[in-house]
């Protein structure tokens, strides 16, 4: 499954595609940004979910928690806590 994330660098949207490598273990690739050419983001990513934060393989940890949060939504979206099946009936 491939996911979009689009998220804030440096005052521009940045759209990145995001495949899962493994469990916890996610590959982010640019595929647009709206800013300046000499402000590029990262273009190759590679995010790991701990404990209680994303890191990643660039400096900018708030580049990494919002693709971060973005692929937690989607995932969550996706498979909820609760599928519509189990939820209780009034």
């Amino acid at each position: 499954m491939v996911m979009k994330a689009v998220v804030m660098y440096r005052g521009a949207l940045a759209q990145y595609f995001i495949t899962q490598e493994n469990e916890g273990i996610f590959n982010a690739h640019l595929a647009r940004y709206d800013g300046k050419v000499d402000h590029l983001p990262p273009y190759k990513l590679t995010l790991i979910r701990g404990a209680r934060k994303w890191t990643g393989n660039a400096e900018d940890t708030s580049l990494i928690q919002g693709i971060g949060n973005v692929i937690e939504k989607k995932l969550n979206d996706f498979n909820p806590l609760f599928p519509p099946s189990q939820k209780h009936k009034e």
